[in-house]
């Protein structure tokens, strides 16, 4: 079977080919600022950001779950607020069975620091 036959295989729906941008294949993995059906998720967010204990709050998730399309979504329509994004991603390093606290430490604080530069300006 040619590759052109298998990728257009793998692609029908409803014995149509559907295709991304520019008659691809291919979509992007990037997150994206309007993603739909997260309703609940926005009012949760909502909810924490109207508590005034709440300070901090964090989306957890398998990779490629929407973490970052729900919060990227969010902050296009509520500009009202100021944010500051700090990514876990992964601290693992080879051959550790746990990550080193001290990095996992170092990486959040200069997260804070150059994120509160760009959203604050230099103090």
């Amino acid at each position: 079977m040619k590759l052109n036959q298998l990728v257009n295989k793998l692609f029908k729906k409803e014995d149509e080919i559907i295709y991304a941008k520019e008659d691809s294949p291919f979509t992007s993995l990037t997150p994206i600022d309007n993603a739909t059906s997260i309703d609940v998720y926005k009012e949760a967010l909502s909810f924490a950001l109207g508590e005034e204990p709440i300070k901090d709050i964090a989306l957890t998730g398998p990779y490629g779950s929407g973490k970052s399309s729900i919060i990227q979504t969010f902050e296009k329509e509520n500009s009202h607020y100021k944010f500051l994004n700090i990514s876990l991603a992964s601290f693992k390093e080879k051959g550790k069975d746990k990550a080193d606290i001290k990095l996992i430490e170092r990486s959040i604080l200069q997260q804070m620091l150059y994120g509160a530069d760009a959203l604050w300006g230099r103090c």
